[in-house]
């Protein structure tokens, strides 16, 4: 059963970095094109 849980939370926190990492480049290409 731990084991799972390692997994899930891995799974969660690759998620949320995944996610992070895309709306920061998604404000920086903004930034850019209003420049």
């Amino acid at each position: 059963m731990t084991i799972v849980w390692n997994y899930v939370g891995e799974l969660v926190f690759n998620l949320l970095v995944l996610v992070g990492a895309v709306k920061a480049s998604d404000r920086i290409v903004k930034e850019m094109m209003g420049l």
